[in-house]
């Protein structure tokens, strides 16, 4: 149960941060799109590597593995907002934010990559990791959806 509600936190937070995304693009480009479908084939093996992790809980192949998917997601992601960043390069404040969310997202990417090889180590530490991404997410401070819309 805990791996699921992990992974739904995890889905929400994905898809929260897509949806405010999209929103900003001024256009849709062939390589947006591409983007777009390499990040939902990433979100799309978050049920098997979530099925797996509860299974076999704390083996640490599981838990690595549920740890590069995640890695994987959020790195696709990252490429997804970059590639939307480069039609704000000339609003300050857009681009001003997309430097912070993309701070943000790479320290979030770089705990899920550094969580699969401490599963050998202990699950119990990766697992901590990927309960402390959630807080890193719903800290306060300027979101793309409030500049972007105005509020």
């Amino acid at each position: 149960v805990l791996s699921y509600v992990m992974s739904f936190l995890m889905v929400g937070i994905f898809w929260v941060n897509h949806h405010h995304l999209l929103h900003t693009l001024h256009r849709v480009s062939g390589k947006i799109l591409w983007l777009n479908m390499h990040a939902l084939f990433w979100l799309s093996l978050l049920p098997f590597s979530t099925a797996y992790m509860g299974t076999f809980a704390l083996q640490p192949l599981c838990v690595a593995l549920y740890g590069m998917v995640l890695f994987l997601c959020g790195m696709s992601l990252e490429l997804l907002r970059r590639a939307i960043a480069q039609q704000h390069v000339n609003d300050p404040i857009l681009s001003a934010l997309h430097e912070r969310v993309g701070t943000r997202n790479v320290l979030v990417t770089a705990l899920h990559l550094m969580s699969a090889p401490l599963a050998y180590i202990s699950p119990w530490i990766s697992l901590l990791v990927f309960l402390t991404v959630p807080a890193i997410y719903f800290m306060p401070g300027p979101t793309i959806e409030k500049l972007s819309h105005g509020g």
